[in-house]
C-alpha cells in the first residue's frame, strides 16, 4: 500500500478521500471548494468543509488546507498470491464500512460492492471474480456457506489490522495521532 502523507487539499480531485478527525470526501473543487463526511449523501451541508481560505465557502464553513490523503488502490491490493483476501466482523455495520470504503479507494477500476446474505458478507469483485469478503457473524448456515465460498475461490483469511487494511484505522481506531501540518509540500506519516 501505498504511504500516506499529508498533502495541500485544495489539489485534490472531487472522490478523493482525507482524514482529520474523521474521514472526509472532497465534493467540489476551485473557489467553491467543499468536502464532506465521507459516510453522508452527496450534496450534504452538515459537518462540511472547505478546503481554502480564498473559497467562496470560507464564510460558511471551517476551513481546512491540510490532511492525510487515503491513497486509491488497485485491484490486486485486494489480493494475497493472486487470491482473494477474506476478513471477519462482528457487525453487519464493521463490514459495510471496510467494504465501502475499500470500494471507494479503487473507484474506477471495475470493481463493485455486492451484499450476499447467504453468506453474511459484502464482496468486492468484478462480476465474475471475488476480491475481498468483508464477512459478518450472523447464523450458523451463513458460516457454512462462507466456508464453502471461501474454499471454492481459494481465499486466504486474512486478521485486520495487516498492511492491505491500515487505511481500515480511520475507521475504526479513535487514537490515530495527526502530524503537524506541513510548512511546504507533502509530509510523510508514520504508520
Amino acid at each position: 500500500m501505498a504511504e500516506l502523507m499529508i498533502v495541500e487539499l485544495s489539489k485534490l480531485k472531487p472522490g478523493r478521500i482525507f482524514y482529520s478527525g474523521r474521514l472526509y470526501v472532497v465534493e467540489v473543487i476551485g473557489s467553491a471548494s467543499k468536502a464532506r463526511p465521507w459516510d453522508t449523501p452527496p450534496g450534504t451541508t452538515k459537518g462540511c468543509l472547505t478546503l481554502s481560505r480564498k473559497s467562496v465557502l470560507a464564510q460558511f464553513y471551517p476551513v481546512l488546507e491540510h490532511a492525510i490523503v487515503l491513497p486509491l488502490l488497485k485491484r490486486s491490493d485486494f489480493l494475497a498470491e493472486r487470491h482473494p483476501t477474506a476478513y471477519g466482523f462482528e457487525t453487519e455495520k464493521e463490514a459495510r464500512l471496510a467494504a465501502q470504503l475499500d470500494s471507494d479507494l479503487v473507484a474506477g477500476s471495475g470493481l463493485s460492492l455486492q451484499k450476499m446474505h447467504r453468506l453474511a458478507a459484502w464482496v468486492l469483485g468484478d462480476g465474475a471474480n471475488p476480491y475481498r469478503i468483508y464477512h459478518y457473524r450472523q447464523s450458523r448456515f451463513a458460516e457454512a456457506e462462507y466456508a464453502t465460498f471461501c474454499a471454492k475461490h481459494k481465499c486466504v483469511e486474512c486478521a485486520w489490522p495487516d498492511e492491505q487494511t491500515e487505511h481500515w484505522k480511520f475507521l475504526f481506531d479513535s487514537n490515530i495521532e495527526l502530524p503537524q501540518e506541513p510548512q511546504g509540500g507533502a509530509k510523510r506519516v508514520k504508520k
